[in-house]
């Protein structure tokens, strides 16, 4: 592993495969820490990879489909008329 205390965004978004959005947004809540060197954002790379691990896992499960009602105002229209007639 990389012996440096501080990475840049763009070698942090490649070691871990997050996004840049997502970056800025665990740096805005105060998850992963970091400072300015000059102009540029350097991610403290020791604290931001113990605040990742301490994260719980993330499991994306597939939402079963709900059974789309086809047709229901042509239902409805032919309950109104049989219910007329």
């Amino acid at each position: 592993m990389n012996d440096a205390k501080y990475v840049s965004v763009a070698r942090w978004i490649e070691m871990t495969g997050l996004s840049r959005s997502t970056t800025y947004r665990l740096l805005g809540q105060k998850t992963i820490r970091a400072i300015k060197v000059n102009s540029c954002l350097r991610i403290d790379l020791p604290h931001a990879l113990a605040a990742l691990k301490a994260k719980p896992a993330v499991i994306k499960r597939d939402k079963p489909k709900a059974k789309a009602k086809q047709f229901t105002h042509r239902r409805k229209r032919a309950e109104a008329a049989s219910a007329a007639a």
